[in-house]
């Protein structure tokens, strides 16, 4: 992996092999970066697994209300979303991804994880410290501010 900052922007390129939300957590640790958003992302995927909720009922949504799957490439990464947030000195990487496979099918949803294929190049804004706070009514850590 490869990073380098231009003012408030981080430019990232990541290998093959690598892993995105693995290695974007490990920059922003690295650069104890506390808060940004995906500003660009491209790449190709060997693999992604996603999280979609699959059906709600009440607050908390939890893993039983939720459907994990695993999707084999080759793959292209049509957009990248999220931010980079914290709680309790923890970097939280909040991402949702499009891909596309080789019959340019779209799937989408809450990214887990997702290995390069050739190439990951993602710029990131980064901002002052963005806190996550627990939220009464969800359950969850949620963005505060505060």
């Amino acid at each position: 992996m490869e990073y380098k900052k231009y003012g408030n922007i981080l430019g990232i390129r990541l290998r093959p092999e690598e892993k995105i939300v693995e290695s974007l957590s490990k920059i922003f640790h690295e650069q104890k970066i506390e808060g940004g958003c995906i500003v660009s992302a491209v790449a190709s995927l060997n693999e992604i697994i996603l999280r979609n909720v699959k059906n709600f009922e009440q607050f908390p949504i939890t893993d039983a209300n939720r459907s994990f799957k695993k999707i084999c490439g080759p793959l292209e990464l049509l957009s990248l979303y999220g931010n980079i947030s914290t709680t309790d000195k923890r970097i939280i990487v909040h991402l949702h991804a499009s891909v596309s496979d080789g019959s340019s099918r779209m799937l989408g949803g809450h990214l887990i994880e997702a290995t390069v294929l050739s190439t990951a190049e993602i710029f990131v804004a980064v901002t002052k410290r963005i806190e996550r706070k627990l939220d009464a009514q969800t359950g969850a850590l949620e963005l505060s501010f505060v």
